[in-house]
C-alpha cells in the first residue's frame, strides 16, 4: 500500500493499481479483496473517485498488481506518494 496526497492535502491508501486493454488506469482505495463493487481512483476520458464492477472489469485487464512501498508505480494524475 502506497499513500497518495492531493493538491488540498487529501490523502488516499492505494492498494492495488490495474491496467485495463483502452491503457485506463484504476487505483483501488480499498482492501476489500473478496468484493465485486470496490472504490478506485479511475484516470481515463476523465480522471475520477468512484465504484467500479470488477466482475465488469476484469474480461479486460491487462496487468493487475499489489501496490507495495517500495514499488515503482507512477501516482495518479495531480497527486503525489507520501
Amino acid at each position: 500500500m502506497k499513500i497518495a496526497v492531493d493538491k488540498e492535502k487529501n490523502e488516499f491508501k492505494v492498494y492495488e493499481h490495474l491496467m485495463t486493454k483502452n491503457f485506463w488506469e484504476y487505483f483501488i482505495l480499498d482492501d476489500k479483496e473478496d468484493e465485486d463493487i470496490r472504490e478506485a481512483f479511475v484516470m481515463g476520458f476523465e480522471n475520477e473517485f468512484g465504484l467500479i464492477s470488477m466482475s465488469e472489469l476484469t474480461p479486460y485487464i491487462i496487468s493487475k498488481s499489489k501496490v507495495s512501498a517500495n514499488m515503482e508505480l507512477m501516482p495518479p494524475a495531480g497527486m503525489e506518494w507520501l
